[in-house]
């Protein structure tokens, strides 16, 4: 099988960590798992090992918008010659490399998954209708055998966009459990220090500084917050709301209480500092950065979007906002502040939920069960433990 994405480790985004994650795992469950990406840094190696998956790049060049058409028809030379390698293709997200490789693909018989990356008026989906030639292309994407989607929300949006129900299959994204530990309060202030962070509560943030991920309704919170409880609020991430979002802390007087530190490759040491994640996106296809935080035992905060509208329970195993307004989220924020006990049984809630939800064991048994399904009787048992 093939796992086709436009960009892939080492570039950091949610996407591509979820596909390196998945087909670690996959690779060691079926005869053959490639990932067929493009070679966004000439320094990478067109061919590399990873455990159990070879990552194959196909060339690239250009900037912008010229890139990606040149990614597409990378993807269809590469499949129009090489496509009888592989069974099934496992498409992430709706881009112009992963529509070359389903046409591509078409000439020897492939069977394709796809899921998609982003939801809402800025996903995946509206900017291939939204494009100058997005009848044809949303046809092409018609053509796959399975549309996956991580939440009930994004199915939804399958739906209304014409996907017949029978070919959508809800699956979760999956989580390494690896990276969980046994946070106590004594190693969250060890970890402060290491981070040279004031010794108090801290909540964190993590992802891209963006309208959408609702963060400045969370940074204008924290003036609310901080005139009542005394915490730090770390921002983990960059992008086009960051100069504003620090103006918003410094007019609001709480920018001594607010740290921005950027865009981290392992963010793991800011959530091991914190006790309380707080997310306020408006749309959002599942929300990996949930269920890190869950995984680290961080009680959660969270507007119901992405995994937290449906595997969320509000005073279980977190806090749901009903929306991204300043007065809920500030409300939620010093609840968890002020009461340890409460922070203390969401943070036990979330991780154990996270581990019964979205670990390896529960998750590739289902995107297994999905190929053979669309492989049909004949080519059943193409699995091999490794």
């Amino acid at each position: 099988m093939a796992f086709v994405i436009q960009h892939y480790p080492p570039y950091t985004a949610g996407a591509e960590y979820q596909a390196r994650l998945l087909s670690s795992q996959l690779g060691k469950e079926v005869e053959r798992c490639e990932v067929i990406t493009t070679r966004f840094d000439s320094t990478l190696p067109h061919l590399a090992k990873e455990g159990p998956v070879t990552v194959r790049r196909l060339w690239t060049f250009l900037r912008g918008n010229p890139r990606r058409v040149v990614n597409f028809f990378s993807a269809l030379v590469y499949f129009s010659l090489r496509g009888r390698r592989y069974d099934v293709l496992h498409l992430h997200c709706f881009s112009l490399f992963t529509l070359g490789a389903i046409l591509g693909s078409r000439l020897w018989g492939c069977r394709t998954v796809i899921k998609a990356c982003t939801i809402g008026a800025q996903g995946d989906v509206a900017k291939v209708k939204g494009s100058v030639m997005g009848g044809l292309f949303w046809r092409i994407f018609l053509r796959c055998d399975v549309f996956l989607a991580t939440t009930p929300e994004m199915a939804e949006g399958y739906r209304s966009d014409g996907i017949p129900p029978e070919r959508i299959r809800l699956i979760p994204n999956i989580v390494d459990p690896e990276i969980a530990h046994d946070m106590t309060d004594e190693l969250r202030r060890e970890a402060r220090a290491e981070l040279g962070l004031p010794e108090r509560i801290s909540v964190v943030f993590v992802g891209r500084l963006v309208k959408q991920k609702g963060v400045e309704s969370v940074v204008r919170a924290w003036r609310d917050v901080v005139s009542d409880l005394d915490a730090n609020l770390i921002i983990v991430g960059d992008g086009p709301e960051g100069a504003s979002l620090a103006e918003a802390a410094r007019e609001g007087g709480c920018a001594d209480s607010v740290f921005f530190v950027g865009q981290k490759p392992d963010p793991h040491p800011y959530y091991r500092a914190a006790e309380i994640f707080v997310f306020a996106a408006r749309d959002e296809g599942f929300g990996n950065v949930i269920a890190e935080a869950m995984l680290w035992g961080l009680a959660i905060v969270s507007t119901p979007s992405g995994l937290a509208a449906s595997w969320l329970e509000h005073e279980r195993t977190g806090l749901i906002v009903q929306s991204d307004t300043v007065t809920e989220i500030a409300a939620a924020l010093k609840r968890l502040i002020a009461d340890e006990r409460l922070r203390h049984a969401l943070a036990r809630g979330s991780h154990r939920a996270v581990l019964d939800l979205f670990s390896p064991h529960v998750v590739v048994p289902q995107h297994i069960r999905v190929y053979e399904e669309i492989l049909g009787e004949t080519q059943r048992g193409w699995t091999a433990a490794r």
